[in-house]
């Protein structure tokens, strides 16, 4: 079950309108959405992110949280919604369970749209937020009992069913203490508990790993696992690639309120895989890259360039030239601008995540 809370009017997230161009994928994706009539779109999806926008008004200036999303998720899918704080997550998501209002588009679940038939949908899901509305006032016990009925648990499994979701949480040594004396992390636990707890037919998490015990992340991931094997569909937001390399059947990447890449890991891995990343690393003491920039883009030209403590990154296709004239011209730079020293490598997916956040942190 799902509980609508008031729309919180939180802005530290929502950016001014940027231009970052999203690839093909993501462009297909929003062509077939809007084009497509709606019974062939139920006929086809599960979940369906119809074109969904969220802006705030501040005095005279309108701020984008999230921009023209739309996204169609299969029976099954684990689909993955990775980018850094900030970038519109956590809104897209309080959007799609009706937590927040959305500026306008829609979001359906098996053919229901959440904004017109909100009660028949809602208490389909299951959602880990990150601002978590627990009951102080109960414990964690009882409150896994009262979701556990909510969601029609029978009661001769329920018992068994809270000792095992609190031992894998590493909650059995609290679940009997008041929620109200539980740390964040215990409080994200618990949340995620309540999540699947009756398994729901949908799952929305956002970021329900960050910052807990690594062997209970694990846990965390084995059940979800377990979850969309059993017929859920899943979503999962997260600042951490390998999370979502790891669980997700498709992913995205989400930058400055807008879905810029998707498609499966491997999709992604292939396609942004087929360049070399050379990092330049300073010496100490120096006090611009202006000079190093400039003449990195005479040398290469127009190569996409990132800047972060001490290093300068760029980017350059594999096939623009053999990997032994790349040491040479880079070993040429690294005399020539008194360079510590350099790195060459394939550009992993990994790699290119942290290049959006780099230029996103930029603007």
């Amino acid at each position: 079950m799902y509980v609508c809370f008031n729309e919180h009017h939180r802005i530290n997230h929502a950016r001014y309108k940027r231009n970052y161009e999203s690839d093909n994928d993501v462009t297909a994706v929003r062509m077939r959405i809007i084009n497509d009539s709606l019974t062939i779109l139920f006929a086809n999806d599960e979940i369906i992110v119809y074109n969904i926008c969220k802006k705030y008004r501040i005095r005279d200036r309108a701020l984008v949280a999230v921009e023209n999303t739309s996204l169609g998720l299969k029976k099954n899918d684990f689909f993955g919604l990775l980018g850094n704080t900030g970038c519109g997550k956590s809104t897209l998501l309080n959007m799609m369970v009706g937590k927040i209002m959305m500026t306008y588009g829609d979001v359906y679940y098996n053919g229901h749209s959440i904004k017109t038939d909100f009660f028949k949908v809602a208490k389909h899901i299951g959602y880990c937020s990150q601002d978590d509305y627990l009951i102080n006032e109960l414990t964690g016990r009882e409150t896994l009992l009262l979701f556990g009925r909510i969601r029609g648990v029978p009661e001769q499994r329920l018992q068994r069913i809270v000792e095992y979701l609190a031992d894998v949480t590493l909650l059995t040594s609290i679940v009997d203490f008041r929620v109200q004396n539980y740390n964040i992390i215990n409080r994200r636990k618990l949340s995620f508990a309540i999540a699947i707890i009756g398994n729901p037919p949908y799952i929305l998490m956002d970021e329900p790993t960050k910052g807990v015990e690594p062997i209970v992340k694990l846990a965390m991931w084995s059940l979800l696992r377990h979850h969309q094997k059993s017929g859920c569909t899943i979503i999962l937001a997260s600042e951490s690639c390998r999370e979502c390399t790891t669980l997700c059947t498709t992913m995205a990447v989400m930058v400055d309120s807008r879905i810029v890449c998707l498609g499966t890991p491997e999709q992604l891995s292939r396609k942004y895989g087929n360049s070399y990343t050379i990092s330049l690393h300073l010496k100490d003491g120096l006090d611009t890259t202006k000079h190093i920039v400039k003449h990195i883009h005479t040398v290469f030209k127009r190569v996409p360039v990132y800047e972060t403590d001490m290093y300068v990154h760029f980017e350059l296709p594999q096939n623009l030239m053999p990997l032994s004239k790349l040491f040479t011209l880079t070993e040429t730079m690294k005399v020539e601008l008194d360079l510590d020293s350099y790195t060459i490598r394939h550009t992993s997916l990994e790699l290119k995540y942290l290049f959006y956040m780099w230029k996103e942190e930029d603007h």
